[in-house]
């Protein structure tokens, strides 16, 4: 993850098959922009208050992952991501498995409709490791405050994975 400096918060959101949604927040510190790897155990996701119906969260049939960004830096924003993976073999996203095609990686991620806008490209520049990373570009607005982009996960299997692990760079515009 290359956060942008801006203080918003990062969250990562898991749906099961049971249609269920857990989630993790991350906040990006104000004026940071330094790449790193983060790690998110399992236990660490919670239900958001909307969707509190399960006891724990069931990895053995999972069906979206999303990405949100909230808070109140309304400046136009850009966090880098690269090697979404559970803790294990196992990867969500890898910028290099699209060749360099912006159109095919953003044919697999889908805007949440109700948040402020985003759009994801690939970035050559800024990266953990390969070919490219994913540039996440935001616009948060006073009345939303909030913009995300959903990835199908087809009931992927997590059983014996124990965390979220993102490579993420700020852009430091804060």
């Amino acid at each position: 993850i290359k956060p942008d400096g801006s203080g918003n918060d990062l969250t990562f959101q898991l749906k099961t098959g049971l249609g269920r949604y857990w989630e993790s927040h991350y906040i990006m510190t104000k004026g940071d922009t330094t790449g790193k790897y983060i790690t998110i155990p399992f236990s660490d996701f919670k239900q958001p208050t909307w969707d509190v119906y399960a006891a724990s969260m069931d990895l053995n049939a999972m069906a979206a992952f999303a990405i949100y960004i909230g808070g109140s830096d309304h400046n136009a924003n850009s966090v880098y991501l690269d090697n979404i993976q559970v803790v294990s073999p196992l990867v969500i996203e890898n910028a290099d498995t699209y060749g360099g095609e912006n159109t095919l990686l953003q044919s697999k991620w889908s805007l949440n409709t109700g948040g402020d806008s985003a759009t994801m490209s690939l970035d050559v520049a800024n990266k953990a490791e390969g070919n490219a990373g994913m540039k996440l570009d935001y616009q948060l607005t006073a009345s939303k405050g909030y913009a995300g982009l959903t990835k199908t996960l087809g009931g992927a299997d997590y059983t014996g994975t124990t965390a979220l692990k993102v490579w993420i760079k700020p852009d430091g515009t804060g």
